[in-house]
């Protein structure tokens, strides 16, 4: 399965035009995938797909005593292909969905509360200057008040919302 789903990611990839990139051990994706950002402010969607390795659950088929085959767990866990799935979201800006490659296909989404509260702010009118991921000068308060809704249970749905909306867009999309 993880060989088919590799050649699924990689046509899908090609179909689409989005670059695929294996990455060496000690490789810093998110600085990488910065440098593929596409320059359109407007731009939404997939940009590019990072491929790493990193220990992931593996199965395996064991016979048992009585000749039954049963599943175990391969301990340490090997490391295998993991696809970092880099996207723009109008709502969020980056995110990167990780999947293995392995069933049962564990799945990261990563997303940066600071991108979601400078595109509120921007869309408010409010004047911000960031330095890297960090807020400086202008309106700090006006800020808190923009991401006081990430602290309230709510917030939940917001993240189920933007994991739905790619995971089904993005991975589960296949030519």
């Amino acid at each position: 399965m993880a060989g088919r789903f590799s050649r699924r990611v990689h046509a899908y990839a090609q179909q689409k035009g989005i670059p695929v990139i294996h990455c060496e051990p000690g490789v810093r994706k998110h600085e990488l995938a910065q440098q593929h950002q596409p320059s359109d402010p407007n731009f939404q969607g997939l940009f590019l797909i990072l491929v790493a390795k990193a220990p992931g659950l593996v199965w395996e088929v064991q016979t048992g005593k009585k000749g039954v085959p049963h599943l175990e767990r391969k301990t340490p866990w090997p490391y295998v292909n993991h696809y970092h799935f880099h996207l723009i979201d109008r709502e969020w800006g980056h995110v990167t969905i990780k999947m293995s490659g392995h069933p049962s296909f564990g799945v990261q989404v990563m997303l940066n509360g600071h991108e979601w509260v400078e595109r509120r702010a921007r869309r408010q009118t409010i004047s911000l200057l960031k330095e890297g991921n960090c807020f400086v000068e202008e309106s700090f308060q006006a800020l808190d008040r923009i991401a006081d809704p990430l602290r309230a249970a709510p917030a939940i749905g917001r993240l189920a919302k933007v994991c739905n909306r790619w995971f089904i867009r993005v991975v589960c999309a296949s030519p």
